[in-house]
Protein backbone atom coordinates (compact mmCIF):
# COMPACT_ATOMS: atom_id res chain seq x y z
CA UNK A 1 0.00 0.00 0.00
CA UNK A 2 1.07 3.41 -0.57
CA UNK A 3 -0.24 5.63 2.62
CA UNK A 4 -1.90 9.00 2.22
CA UNK A 5 -2.39 10.87 5.26
CA UNK A 6 -4.79 13.67 6.47
CA UNK A 7 -5.77 15.34 9.21
CA UNK A 8 -9.32 16.81 10.20
CA UNK A 9 -9.83 19.06 13.16
CA UNK A 10 -13.27 19.80 13.65
CA UNK A 11 -15.94 20.96 16.71
CA UNK A 12 -13.07 20.30 19.57
CA UNK A 13 -12.14 16.51 17.40
CA UNK A 14 -9.03 15.78 15.79
CA UNK A 15 -9.38 12.70 13.71
CA UNK A 16 -6.43 11.32 11.84
CA UNK A 17 -7.31 10.00 8.00
CA UNK A 18 -5.41 7.34 6.59
CA UNK A 19 -5.88 5.67 3.23
CA UNK A 20 -4.35 2.31 2.13
CA UNK A 21 -4.37 2.56 -1.65
CA UNK A 22 -2.79 0.20 -4.13
CA UNK A 23 0.09 2.29 -5.62
CA UNK A 24 -0.15 1.44 -9.02
CA UNK A 25 -3.97 2.43 -9.01
CA UNK A 26 -2.82 6.10 -6.94
CA UNK A 27 -3.76 9.11 -9.96
CA UNK A 28 -4.44 12.59 -9.27
CA UNK A 29 -8.13 11.92 -10.18
CA UNK A 30 -7.82 9.21 -7.21
CA UNK A 31 -6.58 11.85 -4.86
CA UNK A 32 -9.13 14.54 -5.65
CA UNK A 33 -11.85 11.91 -4.93
CA UNK A 34 -10.33 10.73 -1.97
CA UNK A 35 -9.95 14.38 -0.38
CA UNK A 36 -13.77 14.19 -0.42
CA UNK A 37 -13.45 12.12 2.57
CA UNK A 38 -12.46 15.33 5.40
CA UNK A 39 -15.28 17.53 3.83
CA UNK A 40 -18.09 13.84 4.22
CA UNK A 41 -16.48 13.72 7.96
CA UNK A 42 -17.52 17.03 8.76
CA UNK A 43 -20.96 16.98 6.94
CA UNK A 44 -21.66 13.88 8.87
CA UNK A 45 -20.45 15.56 12.10
CA UNK A 46 -22.66 17.85 11.66
CA UNK A 47 -26.13 16.08 11.00
CA UNK A 48 -25.64 12.80 12.90
CA UNK A 49 -23.44 13.84 16.13
CA UNK A 50 -19.90 13.37 16.62
CA UNK A 51 -17.90 10.77 14.75
CA UNK A 52 -17.92 7.71 16.81
CA UNK A 53 -14.30 6.99 16.82
CA UNK A 54 -13.30 9.93 16.90
CA UNK A 55 -10.31 9.16 18.96
CA UNK A 56 -8.96 6.73 16.55
CA UNK A 57 -9.05 7.59 13.21
CA UNK A 58 -11.04 7.31 9.53
CA UNK A 59 -9.56 6.17 6.28
CA UNK A 60 -10.00 3.55 3.57
CA UNK A 61 -8.43 0.27 2.46
CA UNK A 62 -8.06 -1.06 -1.03
CA UNK A 63 -9.49 -4.64 -1.03
CA UNK A 64 -10.12 -6.90 -4.16
CA UNK A 65 -13.62 -6.89 -4.25
CA UNK A 66 -16.65 -5.22 -5.86
CA UNK A 67 -17.98 -2.02 -3.56
CA UNK A 68 -17.34 -1.42 0.23
CA UNK A 69 -17.21 -2.56 3.84
CA UNK A 70 -18.07 -0.47 6.42
CA UNK A 71 -15.60 -1.73 8.71
CA UNK A 72 -15.07 0.71 12.01
CA UNK A 73 -12.67 3.26 11.55
CA UNK A 74 -11.16 1.97 7.90
CA UNK A 75 -13.70 0.77 5.29
CA UNK A 76 -12.85 -2.04 2.83
CA UNK A 77 -12.90 -0.41 -0.82
CA UNK A 78 -12.86 -2.34 -4.47
CA UNK A 79 -13.20 1.10 -5.51
CA UNK A 80 -13.76 4.94 -5.15
CA UNK A 81 -16.76 7.17 -5.97
CA UNK A 82 -18.16 10.23 -4.26
CA UNK A 83 -21.31 8.10 -3.52
CA UNK A 84 -19.37 5.00 -2.29
CA UNK A 85 -17.28 6.66 0.47
CA UNK A 86 -20.26 8.76 1.71
CA UNK A 87 -22.40 5.16 1.66
CA UNK A 88 -19.75 3.56 4.21
CA UNK A 89 -18.83 6.35 6.18
CA UNK A 90 -21.92 6.86 6.85
CA UNK A 91 -22.18 3.34 8.06
CA UNK A 92 -19.99 4.47 10.76
CA UNK A 93 -22.77 5.84 12.47
CA UNK A 94 -25.32 3.94 11.35
CA UNK A 95 -24.18 0.31 11.14
CA UNK A 96 -21.25 0.94 13.52
CA UNK A 97 -21.90 2.65 16.18
CA UNK A 98 -25.45 1.42 16.27
CA UNK A 99 -26.35 -1.84 14.39
CA UNK A 100 -29.14 -3.60 13.48
CA UNK A 101 -30.47 -5.83 16.13
CA UNK A 102 -32.03 -8.63 13.98
CA UNK A 103 -31.40 -9.00 9.70
CA UNK A 104 -35.42 -7.79 10.08
CA UNK A 105 -34.07 -4.62 10.84
CA UNK A 106 -31.12 -4.14 8.25
CA UNK A 107 -33.43 -0.80 7.65
CA UNK A 108 -31.40 1.10 10.78
CA UNK A 109 -28.31 0.14 8.80
CA UNK A 110 -28.49 0.13 4.79
CA UNK A 111 -31.51 2.49 4.38
CA UNK A 112 -29.47 5.40 6.04
CA UNK A 113 -26.25 4.53 4.42
CA UNK A 114 -28.15 4.59 1.26
CA UNK A 115 -30.04 8.33 2.04
CA UNK A 116 -26.74 9.76 3.38
CA UNK A 117 -25.59 9.78 -0.27
CA UNK A 118 -28.21 11.49 -1.47
CA UNK A 119 -27.82 14.08 1.45
CA UNK A 120 -24.35 14.90 0.46
CA UNK A 121 -25.61 15.52 -3.40
CA UNK A 122 -28.05 17.70 -1.77
CA UNK A 123 -24.88 19.66 0.41
CA UNK A 124 -22.45 19.68 -2.37
CA UNK A 125 -24.80 20.18 -5.22
CA UNK A 126 -28.12 21.28 -4.55
CA UNK A 127 -31.58 20.07 -4.53
CA UNK A 128 -32.08 18.78 -7.74
CA UNK A 129 -29.27 16.61 -7.56
CA UNK A 130 -30.54 15.47 -4.70
CA UNK A 131 -34.18 14.72 -6.08
CA UNK A 132 -32.69 13.14 -9.00
CA UNK A 133 -30.54 10.41 -7.21
CA UNK A 134 -33.96 9.92 -5.15
CA UNK A 135 -35.93 9.46 -8.56
CA UNK A 136 -33.28 6.51 -9.22
CA UNK A 137 -34.49 5.03 -5.72
CA UNK A 138 -38.46 6.00 -6.33
CA UNK A 139 -38.06 3.33 -9.32
CA UNK A 140 -37.00 0.96 -7.80
CA UNK A 141 -39.08 1.44 -4.90
CA UNK A 142 -42.36 0.86 -6.99
CA UNK A 143 -40.89 -2.46 -7.92
CA UNK A 144 -41.19 -4.14 -4.51
CA UNK A 145 -43.44 -7.02 -3.61
CA UNK A 146 -42.07 -7.11 0.10
CA UNK A 147 -42.15 -5.05 3.18
CA UNK A 148 -38.83 -3.01 4.19
CA UNK A 149 -39.21 -4.84 7.56
CA UNK A 150 -37.40 -8.35 6.08
CA UNK A 151 -40.14 -10.79 5.86
CA UNK A 152 -37.51 -14.00 6.28
CA UNK A 153 -34.46 -13.20 7.53
CA UNK A 154 -32.54 -16.16 6.64
CA UNK A 155 -32.85 -14.70 3.06
CA UNK A 156 -29.78 -13.26 1.74
CA UNK A 157 -30.58 -12.00 -1.21
CA UNK A 158 -33.80 -10.52 0.69
CA UNK A 159 -32.64 -8.80 3.74
CA UNK A 160 -29.65 -6.98 0.55
CA UNK A 161 -32.36 -6.50 -2.20
CA UNK A 162 -31.32 -3.07 -3.17
CA UNK A 163 -34.01 -2.15 -4.84
CA UNK A 164 -36.36 -2.52 -1.37
CA UNK A 165 -33.81 -1.95 1.16
CA UNK A 166 -31.32 0.60 0.11
CA UNK A 167 -34.10 2.04 -2.17
CA UNK A 168 -37.09 1.93 -0.83
CA UNK A 169 -35.54 2.24 2.66
CA UNK A 170 -33.94 5.21 1.34
CA UNK A 171 -37.05 6.52 0.27
CA UNK A 172 -39.17 6.14 3.10
CA UNK A 173 -36.45 8.39 5.20
CA UNK A 174 -36.94 10.77 2.30
CA UNK A 175 -40.81 10.83 2.74
CA UNK A 176 -40.22 10.76 7.09
CA UNK A 177 -38.32 14.11 6.51
CA UNK A 178 -41.38 14.91 4.26
CA UNK A 179 -43.54 14.18 7.76
CA UNK A 180 -41.36 15.78 10.48
CA UNK A 181 -39.60 18.67 8.82
CA UNK A 182 -35.97 19.25 8.75
CA UNK A 183 -35.23 20.34 11.85
CA UNK A 184 -37.15 16.94 13.59
CA UNK A 185 -35.77 14.90 11.60
CA UNK A 186 -31.82 15.75 12.02
CA UNK A 187 -32.42 16.51 15.47
CA UNK A 188 -34.12 12.68 15.78
CA UNK A 189 -31.27 11.34 14.19
CA UNK A 190 -28.98 12.65 16.45
CA UNK A 191 -31.32 11.38 19.24
CA UNK A 192 -30.84 8.09 17.98
CA UNK A 193 -27.11 8.14 17.92
CA UNK A 194 -27.10 9.66 21.67
CA UNK A 195 -29.74 7.33 22.83
CA UNK A 196 -29.11 3.95 24.90
CA UNK A 197 -28.54 1.99 21.76
CA UNK A 198 -25.12 3.66 21.06
CA UNK A 199 -22.34 1.24 20.45
CA UNK A 200 -25.43 -1.43 20.77
CA UNK A 201 -28.07 -2.83 18.47
CA UNK A 202 -31.60 -1.42 18.30
CA UNK A 203 -34.67 -2.48 16.36
CA UNK A 204 -36.67 -0.31 13.72
CA UNK A 205 -39.25 0.12 16.42
CA UNK A 206 -36.46 1.67 18.84
CA UNK A 207 -35.50 4.02 16.15
CA UNK A 208 -39.26 5.10 15.84
CA UNK A 209 -40.27 5.41 19.25
CA UNK A 210 -36.85 7.76 19.31
CA UNK A 211 -38.31 9.36 16.54
CA UNK A 212 -41.73 10.44 18.08
CA UNK A 213 -40.16 11.09 21.43
CA UNK A 214 -38.17 13.96 19.58
CA UNK A 215 -40.64 15.31 17.62
CA UNK A 216 -43.94 14.73 19.58
CA UNK A 217 -45.61 13.03 16.63
CA UNK A 218 -47.09 9.52 16.44
CA UNK A 219 -45.66 7.86 13.98
CA UNK A 220 -46.95 4.51 14.16
CA UNK A 221 -49.52 4.87 11.16
CA UNK A 222 -46.14 6.07 9.16
CA UNK A 223 -43.92 2.82 10.01
CA UNK A 224 -47.02 0.08 9.44
CA UNK A 225 -47.49 0.94 5.96
CA UNK A 226 -43.94 2.25 4.55
CA UNK A 227 -42.17 -0.07 7.24
CA UNK A 228 -44.51 -3.23 7.57
CA UNK A 229 -46.62 -2.96 4.53
CA UNK A 230 -46.57 -3.32 0.95
CA UNK A 231 -46.84 -1.19 -1.92
CA UNK A 232 -47.39 2.68 -2.68
CA UNK A 233 -50.82 4.58 -3.11
CA UNK A 234 -52.34 5.62 -5.95
CA UNK A 235 -53.87 9.03 -6.08
CA UNK A 236 -56.52 10.61 -8.50
CA UNK A 237 -57.55 14.23 -7.28
CA UNK A 238 -59.98 17.00 -8.67
CA UNK A 239 -61.13 20.36 -7.18
CA UNK A 240 -63.40 23.06 -8.12
CA UNK A 241 -63.43 27.17 -7.05
CA UNK A 242 -66.47 27.79 -4.52
CA UNK A 243 -65.35 31.28 -4.48
CA UNK A 244 -62.87 33.59 -5.70
CA UNK A 245 -61.15 32.97 -2.24
CA UNK A 246 -62.13 29.90 -1.34
CA UNK A 247 -61.29 25.73 -2.86
CA UNK A 248 -63.03 22.24 -2.88
CA UNK A 249 -60.34 19.65 -3.14
CA UNK A 250 -61.36 15.91 -3.45
CA UNK A 251 -58.32 13.18 -2.99
CA UNK A 252 -59.49 9.45 -3.84
CA UNK A 253 -57.06 6.38 -3.94
CA UNK A 254 -57.13 3.36 -5.63
CA UNK A 255 -57.50 0.52 -3.00
CA UNK A 256 -55.09 -1.67 -2.75
CA UNK A 257 -55.37 -5.72 -2.77
CA UNK A 258 -52.12 -5.70 -0.14
CA UNK A 259 -51.62 -4.39 3.14
CA UNK A 260 -52.33 -1.40 3.77
CA UNK A 261 -55.44 -0.90 1.36
CA UNK A 262 -55.14 2.45 1.17
CA UNK A 263 -52.16 5.32 2.54
CA UNK A 264 -52.44 8.05 5.40
CA UNK A 265 -50.13 10.98 4.47
CA UNK A 266 -49.73 14.30 4.80
CA UNK A 267 -50.42 15.69 1.18
CA UNK A 268 -48.80 19.19 0.30
CA UNK A 269 -50.92 20.84 -2.61
CA UNK A 270 -49.57 24.28 -4.26
CA UNK A 271 -52.10 26.79 -5.34
CA UNK A 272 -51.31 28.49 -8.59
CA UNK A 273 -53.83 31.80 -8.35
CA UNK A 274 -54.95 33.70 -10.94
CA UNK A 275 -52.99 36.82 -10.08
CA UNK A 276 -49.82 34.95 -10.72
CA UNK A 277 -48.97 33.98 -6.95
CA UNK A 278 -48.71 30.34 -6.08
CA UNK A 279 -49.70 29.38 -1.99
CA UNK A 280 -48.68 25.95 -0.86
CA UNK A 281 -51.28 23.83 1.76
CA UNK A 282 -51.00 20.84 3.43
CA UNK A 283 -53.71 18.32 4.03
CA UNK A 284 -53.58 14.74 5.74
CA UNK A 285 -55.13 12.16 3.36
CA UNK A 286 -56.58 9.55 6.03
CA UNK A 287 -59.38 7.87 4.31
CA UNK A 288 -59.65 6.12 0.85
CA UNK A 289 -62.15 9.65 -0.36
CA UNK A 290 -61.39 12.90 1.27
CA UNK A 291 -62.95 15.86 1.14
CA UNK A 292 -61.70 19.27 1.78
CA UNK A 293 -62.42 22.92 1.45
CA UNK A 294 -59.61 25.59 1.50
CA UNK A 295 -60.44 29.12 2.43
CA UNK A 296 -58.79 32.55 2.66
CA UNK A 297 -57.07 32.59 -1.03
CA UNK A 298 -56.08 35.75 -2.00
CA UNK A 299 -56.97 35.24 -5.75
CA UNK A 300 -59.18 32.27 -7.66
CA UNK A 301 -57.28 29.19 -8.15
CA UNK A 302 -56.10 28.29 -11.76
CA UNK A 303 -54.47 25.18 -10.90
CA UNK A 304 -53.41 22.44 -8.24
CA UNK A 305 -50.33 20.55 -8.12
CA UNK A 306 -50.10 17.92 -6.09
CA UNK A 307 -46.96 16.75 -4.79
CA UNK A 308 -44.97 19.78 -5.50
CA UNK A 309 -41.85 18.50 -3.98
CA UNK A 310 -42.34 15.38 -4.23
CA UNK A 311 -42.68 14.28 -1.02
CA UNK A 312 -44.43 10.96 -1.00
CA UNK A 313 -43.74 7.48 -3.04
CA UNK A 314 -47.40 7.45 -5.55
CA UNK A 315 -48.85 7.38 -8.43
CA UNK A 316 -51.22 10.23 -9.05
CA UNK A 317 -53.56 11.56 -11.54
CA UNK A 318 -56.03 14.88 -11.82
CA UNK A 319 -59.44 13.80 -12.76
CA UNK A 320 -60.06 16.81 -13.52
CA UNK A 321 -62.49 20.04 -11.61
CA UNK A 322 -65.01 18.56 -9.53
CA UNK A 323 -68.42 19.65 -10.30
CA UNK A 324 -70.30 21.64 -7.81
CA UNK A 325 -74.08 21.34 -7.49
CA UNK A 326 -73.75 19.54 -10.73
CA UNK A 327 -77.04 17.44 -9.77
CA UNK A 328 -78.64 20.58 -10.02
CA UNK A 329 -77.37 21.33 -13.91
CA UNK A 330 -79.70 18.87 -16.46
CA UNK A 331 -77.49 16.59 -18.56
CA UNK A 332 -75.85 18.17 -20.84
CA UNK A 333 -74.03 16.36 -23.85
CA UNK A 334 -70.83 17.36 -26.21
CA UNK A 335 -70.48 15.08 -29.00
CA UNK A 336 -68.58 13.46 -31.12
CA UNK A 337 -66.34 12.16 -28.44
CA UNK A 338 -63.21 11.67 -29.17
CA UNK A 339 -63.12 14.57 -31.87
CA UNK A 340 -60.73 15.87 -33.40
CA UNK A 341 -62.28 19.54 -34.92
CA UNK A 342 -65.76 20.24 -33.94
CA UNK A 343 -66.89 19.52 -30.68
CA UNK A 344 -71.04 19.70 -30.38
CA UNK A 345 -73.03 20.90 -27.33
CA UNK A 346 -76.13 19.81 -26.29
CA UNK A 347 -77.52 22.39 -23.17
CA UNK A 348 -80.73 20.47 -23.01
CA UNK A 349 -82.36 24.37 -22.69
CA UNK A 350 -79.56 25.18 -20.10
CA UNK A 351 -79.18 29.49 -19.81
CA UNK A 352 -75.15 29.33 -19.17
CA UNK A 353 -72.77 31.92 -18.37
CA UNK A 354 -69.59 30.77 -20.11
CA UNK A 355 -67.89 27.69 -21.14
CA UNK A 356 -64.14 26.64 -20.42
CA UNK A 357 -61.94 24.45 -21.66
CA UNK A 358 -59.16 23.42 -18.83
CA UNK A 359 -56.53 20.75 -19.40
CA UNK A 360 -56.09 17.78 -16.93
CA UNK A 361 -53.62 19.60 -14.85
CA UNK A 362 -56.79 22.65 -14.43
CA UNK A 363 -54.94 24.94 -16.32
CA UNK A 364 -57.19 26.93 -18.40
CA UNK A 365 -56.88 26.77 -22.18
CA UNK A 366 -60.03 28.20 -23.96
CA UNK A 367 -63.26 30.24 -22.55
CA UNK A 368 -66.14 30.62 -24.73
CA UNK A 369 -69.55 32.80 -24.65
CA UNK A 370 -72.64 31.27 -23.63
CA UNK A 371 -74.55 31.46 -26.63
CA UNK A 372 -72.31 29.13 -28.49
CA UNK A 373 -73.49 25.53 -29.80
CA UNK A 374 -70.36 24.35 -31.26
CA UNK A 375 -66.84 24.83 -30.64
CA UNK A 376 -63.63 24.46 -32.72
CA UNK A 377 -60.71 22.38 -31.00
CA UNK A 378 -58.81 21.80 -34.07
CA UNK A 379 -55.92 23.71 -32.20
CA UNK A 380 -56.03 21.53 -29.16
CA UNK A 381 -53.19 18.99 -28.80
CA UNK A 382 -54.16 15.39 -28.72
CA UNK A 383 -54.86 14.12 -25.13
CA UNK A 384 -57.53 14.33 -22.64
CA UNK A 385 -59.60 17.73 -21.85
CA UNK A 386 -62.52 19.28 -19.44
CA UNK A 387 -65.52 20.88 -20.94
CA UNK A 388 -66.52 23.14 -18.13
CA UNK A 389 -69.89 24.48 -18.33
CA UNK A 390 -70.87 27.30 -15.96
CA UNK A 391 -74.18 28.49 -15.11
CA UNK A 392 -74.81 30.72 -11.93
CA UNK A 393 -73.35 29.65 -9.08
CA UNK A 394 -73.23 26.09 -10.32
CA UNK A 395 -70.47 24.45 -12.74
CA UNK A 396 -70.66 21.34 -14.69
CA UNK A 397 -67.42 18.96 -15.82
CA UNK A 398 -67.45 16.75 -18.88
CA UNK A 399 -64.44 15.29 -20.06
CA UNK A 400 -63.59 14.80 -23.74
CA UNK A 401 -60.95 13.70 -25.72
CA UNK A 402 -59.16 15.22 -29.26
CA UNK A 403 -57.84 12.83 -31.21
Amino acid sequence: YTLIQDLLEYKGDSIPIEHYIYPEVLTANLQTTLAETKPLLAFFTDLFGSYPFHDEKYGHAMCNFGGGMEHQTVSSMGGFSESLIAHEMAHQWFGDKITCKTWSDIFVNEAFASYSEALYDEFKYGKARYQNTLNGHFNRAKTTKEPVYISDPTNENLIFNYALTYGKGAVVLHMLRGVLGDADFFNSLKAYQESEFAYKSATIDDFRNIAEKTSKKDLKYFFDEWIYGISYPRFQYGWTSLSKTSLKLNISQQKLTTSPEFFTMPVELTLKLKNNTDTTVKVFVDKISSDFEISGLKAEVNSVVFDPNNLILKDVQEVGIITSNAENLPDVTIFPNPNAEILKIDLKGLATSYFEIRNTNGQLIKNFPSDQKEINIKDLSTGKYFLIIKSDSNQKSIPFIKN
